[in-house]
């Protein structure tokens, strides 16, 4: 006799002798006898009544810190569009350079501020809704016409039919990888989007024509201490694609262009009716 080898598990209330409630969850194996005949069932409980109330109390905390985090960020940025106002009408009225110069100075201190704020407000939305199936065929053309793109740049696609399992922020993967080409690429003039297979998984490829990113910094550029220079994006991206196992690394040669590898394991991909054909976003 032996038991499949994935236990079915289900949760109950049960009440007790004294009228109390408890939920168990249960361990259900299905027996089989030497000739693969179902023979029997073998179940296991186990009291998770405290895990659960401790997880919705969890629950609750994180619903009020959600709220709390995201009633100041408004009144914050609310704060930044009175500030600017007053560095602009200073400004306006001053004759003096180094005031002038000062001002200036005030004025990109809290652009610095705003985006710090944006950037908690995208961080803490990571993870807060359950991963899905999504299109990146169709993430990168919203992404695309979301973005003003200078004259002549194109953004192409051969990702027809392709799903990945991902958070439901993934857009912004896309969005920012398109954003940073245009911005730190140089000369872009092309940034396309294409897949290979690599052993059981599956890999999304983005290339761009544009100078590509030295050595010394492949690895920085993910980072959170890399902010100071170029903002949170890359660094949002590998968070944003880490909950479901989704790892990506930049492999280009300098001088050549960017080559950034989305790695997508096994189970976190599949294919839709239809072959893959490019498209093509101006």
């Amino acid at each position: 006799m032996r038991g499949d080898t994935e236990p079915v598990y289900a949760r109950t209330s049960v009440l007790t002798a004294d009228g109390g409630e408890r939920i168990i969850q249960w361990h259900n194996t299905v027996l089989r006898d030497g000739d693969g005949a179902v023979c029997g069932t073998l179940s296991s409980g186990e009291d998770i009544t405290e895990w659960q109330y401790a997880e919705a109390a969890l629950g609750r905390a994180n619903a009020k810190l959600n709220l709390l985090s995201a009633i100041t960020r408004h009144d914050i940025l609310n704060q930044i569009t009175v500030a600017r106002a007053y560095i602009d009408f200073a400004a306006e009225g001053s004759g003096d350079l180094g005031i002038r110069d000062y001002l200036d100075r005030a004025r990109v201190a809290v652009g610095e501020i705003q985006k710090q704020i944006e950037f908690s407000r995208d961080y803490q939305d990571m993870g807060m809704m359950a991963p899905a199936w999504q299109r990146p065929e169709d993430l990168i053309r919203e992404s695309a016409s979301e973005l003003i793109l200078p004259v002549g740049v194109r953004v192409l696609t051969n990702l027809e039919g392709l799903e990945v399992y991902a958070d439901p922020m993934v857009q912004k993967v896309f969005y920012n990888l398109i954003d940073n080409a245009v911005r730190h690429g140089g000369a872009v003039t092309e940034v396309w989007f294409s897949w290979m297979r690599s052993g059981q998984n599956l890999v999304i490829i983005c290339e761009d024509d544009g100078i590509g990113i030295p050595d010394s910094e492949k690895a920085a550029i993910f980072r959170a201490t890399y902010k100071r220079r170029h903002g949170h994006g890359l660094f949002l991206v590998a968070e944003i694609l880490g909950i479901t196992g989704i790892s990506i690394q930049e492999t280009g040669v300098f001088g050549e262009g960017a080559r950034f590898e989305i790695t997508v394991p096994n189970g976190a991909y599949r294919f839709g009716d239809g072959d893959a054909k490019p498209q093509v976003t101006e």
